[in-house]
């Protein structure tokens, strides 16, 4: 018969339980891992920054509905 490999894998943190802060979905993971997903970790980057991206947009809108300036 061939020969057997077995791969051991020995993690030197261990994992914990933890929910997701964004939608509450239940995972493993290292003690700084705070969403369950790439997805969860965008959103959740999106909602903090609400705020300044509609000031941004605020300001182009009003910057862009100024009345121009005629040089004639």
């Amino acid at each position: 018969m061939g020969l057997v490999r077995e791969t051991v894998v020995v993690r030197r943190e261990p994992l914990f339980d933890k929910t997701c802060l964004v939608c509450g979905r239940a995972f493993q993971g290292l003690r700084r891992r705070r969403y369950c997903s790439p997805h969860c970790y965008y959103r959740a980057s999106y909602l903090r920054h609400a705020e300044e991206r509609r000031a941004k947009r605020r300001a182009l809108y009003w910057r862009q509905k100024a009345p121009q300036k005629r040089t004639s």
